[in-house]
């Protein structure tokens, strides 16, 4: 025997399938019988679905045979374009019932990213990281500055390229493509973020040497103790393998500071959440870069957006460790999805 509840929803399903009938829309329907807009879509995605009837609309181009051999040419070439699958096949379709056929099977088209190469010895090294810090929390995490330079070019390289892969699925890394640098100019850039705030950000024309680093470390990392606290004690700073954070000009600098430093194992970008820094502000200043902008106006706009970062977008993205670190074990040391 159904109880009160259960004979309340539904009479309520059966009144709102009656409006839905009548063409009332699901504001309408909410507004007479006091179901929230978000439940009466559930139901009607539960219990209302409308089928297709047999033989209505335009006929399908393709059969089983065709879909299963768009699919299996894309996984055997996943960087033909649309166009070239389509002649593949032999079958007279357009891009569009290509792109269609692809979707059914949870095929997407995503950028071929630039990768550093893993020799089993940096995942090794990798994995030890990863596991020796696996049952650090978010508190433990909080206490990390991380830092590191990016190089903002006015023209970036072009990132168009494309591959098929798997919904869910990384891009393999023999699809990938050696990094390049852009031309007309570049500006290099330091900057360091924390859960709860962030560096100035430090941008210049020369390349970074261990006189430089330590001229940053002195205005933009020693001053950071006025906010967190005492450097040997309350916080630790990471910076990665790069020569001159570790020359012995640096490490002296580093032991009369008391900056404690984080062991960081080589090429390992997707562990440092300040590189999805780093790309969020390239995102927001090409938005904003236009063609006949010169290197000061980039060094203007970097500035700009750089104050403007979303802490809160910044915090979560620090919050990320815990996943990224799981991330890495799981994979045993190789390339993740960060």
């Amino acid at each position: 025997m159904m109880s009160s509840k259960e004979l309340e929803k539904a009479f309520l399903k059966g009144q709102m399938f009656m409006l839905l009938s009548q063409g009332s829309s699901v504001r309408e329907i909410s507004r007479k019988t006091g179901v929230p807009q978000r439940t009466i879509r559930h139901w009607r995605s539960e219990d209302f679905r409308l089928k297709r009837k047999e033989g209505a609309g335009r006929p399908r181009r393709t059969s089983s045979r065709t879909d299963r051999s768009i699919v299996r040419t894309v996984l055997e070439n996943p960087t033909l374009s649309l166009s070239e699958i389509a002649a593949v096949t032999g079958v007279s379709l357009s891009v569009k019932s290509v792109h269609r056929r692809l979707q059914e099977a949870s095929l997407v088209n995503r950028r071929r990213p630039s990768i550093l190469e893993l020799t089993q010895h940096h995942k090794d090294a990798r994995l030890t990281w990863a596991m020796n810090r696996c049952h650090w929390r978010s508190p433990q995490w909080k206490r990390i500055v991380w830092s590191d330079e990016a190089s903002f070019h006015l023209k970036e390289k072009d990132d168009r390229l494309t591959v098929w892969v798997r919904s869910g699925n990384k891009v393999p890394d023999h699809l990938s493509f050696p990094k390049i640098q852009g031309g007309g100019g570049r500006l290099l850039v330091w900057g360091a973020v924390w859960r709860g705030g962030r560096s100035e950000l430090q941008i210049q024309k020369e390349t970074m040497n261990s006189l430089r680093y330590v001229d940053v470390l002195e205005r933009h990392v020693c001053p950071i103790a006025f906010e967190l606290g005492d450097p040997s004690t309350d916080w630790i700073f990471m910076d990665d393998n790069a020569s001159c954070h570790r020359s012995a000009v640096t490490k002296e600098f580093k032991e009369r500071a008391g900056i404690r430093t984080l062991p960081w194992p080589a090429r390992s970008p997707d562990l440092n959440p300040i590189e999805n820094v780093w790309s969020m502000l390239k995102r927001n200043v090409r938005r904003k870069l236009l063609p006949g902008d010169t290197i000061e106006q980039l060094r203007s706009l970097l500035q700009t957006e750089w104050g403007a970062l979303d802490q809160t977008r910044l915090d979560r993205i620090i919050d990320s460790m815990p996943s990224r670190v799981s991330a890495v074990i799981k994979e045993k040391g190789a390339r993740t999805k960060y």
